[in-house]
C-alpha cells in the first residue's frame, strides 16, 4: 500500500463520485459475504478498496475548492456542491480524510483487517437462528423505515448502519462498523437495526438499554428470538413490543430480497406509546409491557 498525495490542479479530474460510493457500497456488500463464507484473503481484499476509495473521494472533494461547501449570501455561484447533496455526512468526509495520510491509511486499513478478522473467529458462536438464515449484513426496507419514521418524527441517529443503507434510511447521523457505534454517545430519536449475530447483537442491545437516559426514544427491530437472554432484557426495558405478521423480506446490496426462517420484532422506546399502536398495529401484533 502506497500513499496518494493531497489533490493539485489535474489530479483526479475525471473522478465521478457517484462511481465511487457506490463502489463503496460493493465493497461493504462484499465484506459481509466474505466474511460469512469465512474467506480472509477476500475480506482482507475488499476493505483495502473500500478504504482506497473512501480516501480517493476524499482527494477528489478536497480538490473542489472553490465549488464546494455553502456558498456565501452575496454569491451567485450556481454550481457550488454540497456533501450533502451526495447523500454522505460531513462526519463521514471528516472520517475518511484520515486515511489520505500514507502512514495513517496503512494503519487504518491493518486496523480495520484485524478487527473483521476476529468478527470470522466470533461468527463460530452465532445462535442456530442466525445459522438458518446464512445474513448478517440485511438492509431494511423503505417502508418499514416510513414506519418507524412516523413514530419518531425523526431519525437522529443509526448507530448500526452503512452508506449503502443510508440510501434508505438517512438518517442525521449514522456509525458504521469503521466507526464502532459501541464506543459512540448515543442521542435524539434512535432507529437500531444491529447484526443479528452474536456477540453483536448482544452488545448493541446493551448499549442502547444503557444509553436510554440520553436519548429521547428508538425503534429496535431485530429477529423474534424470544429464548434468549438479549430479548428478554431489552423486552423488560421497553413500553411496547409489536411481532410481525409473517416475516419481513430484508435486501442486499444487489438488491435481491432475503428469506428468513423466522419473524422479528421491534420494540419501542419512547412516551408515545398510541402513535407506536396505531403506526405497527398495521404490520404485526402490539403489546404493552406491564412492568
Amino acid at each position: 500500500m502506497t500513499g496518494i498525495k493531497k489533490r493539485t490542479a489535474g489530479d483526479l479530474t475525471q473522478y465521478d463520485p457517484q462511481k465511487g460510493l457506490l463502489k463503496i457500497s460493493v465493497m461493504e456488500g462484499l465484506e459481509d459475504r466474505f466474511r460469512r463464507a469465512k474467506d480472509a484473503d477476500g475480506l482482507m481484499k475488499a476493505i483495502e478498496e473500500k478504504m482506497s476509495e473512501q480516501r480517493n473521494f476524499v482527494v477528489w472533494w478536497d480538490g473542489l475548492g472553490d465549488k464546494r461547501g455553502r456558498p456565501k449570501k452575496t454569491s451567485q455561484i450556481s454550481d457550488v456542491l454540497q456533501i450533502a447533496d451526495l447523500g454522505i455526512g460531513k462526519d463521514t468526509i471528516h472520517r475518511w480524510r484520515k486515511l489520505v495520510d500514507g502512514k495513517k491509511f496503512e494503519k487504518e486499513v491493518a486496523a480495520q483487517q484485524e478487527k473483521a478478522i476476529r468478527r470470522i473467529e466470533y461468527s463460530t458462536t452465532d445462535t442456530i437462528a442466525n445459522k438458518h438464515t446464512g445474513e448478517q449484513e440485511n438492509y431494511t426496507p423503505e417502508e418499514v423505515i416510513d414506519s418507524v419514521r412516523k413514530v419518531l418524527g425523526t431519525i437522529d441517529l443509526d448507530p448500526a448502519s452503512s452508506v449503502f443503507a443510508q440510501k434508505v434510511v438517512k438518517a442525521k447521523k449514522y456509525f458504521t462498523v469503521d466507526d464502532n457505534g459501541l464506543d459512540k454517545p448515543w442521542h435524539g430519536n434512535v432507529f437500531l437495526n444491529p447484526p443479528y449475530q452474536m456477540p453483536e447483537i448482544r452488545d448493541f442491545t446493551d448499549k442502547l438499554i444503557e444509553e436510554l437516559p440520553n436519548i429521547s426514544s428508538a425503534i429496535l427491530l431485530t429477529n423474534n428470538n424470544t429464548d434468549t437472554k438479549w430479548f428478554y432484557k431489552c423486552a423488560t426495558n421497553s413500553v411496547a413490543v409489536c411481532f410481525t405478521k409473517g416475516r419481513i423480506n430484508f435486501y442486499k446490496v444487489d438488491a435481491e430480497k432475503t428469506y428468513p426462517t423466522n419473524g422479528q420484532a421491534f420494540f419501542y422506546f419512547g412516551d408515545d406509546l398510541d402513535k407506536f399502536k396505531e403506526v405497527f398495529s398495521d404490520i404485526g401484533l402490539v403489546m404493552s409491557v406491564i412492568s
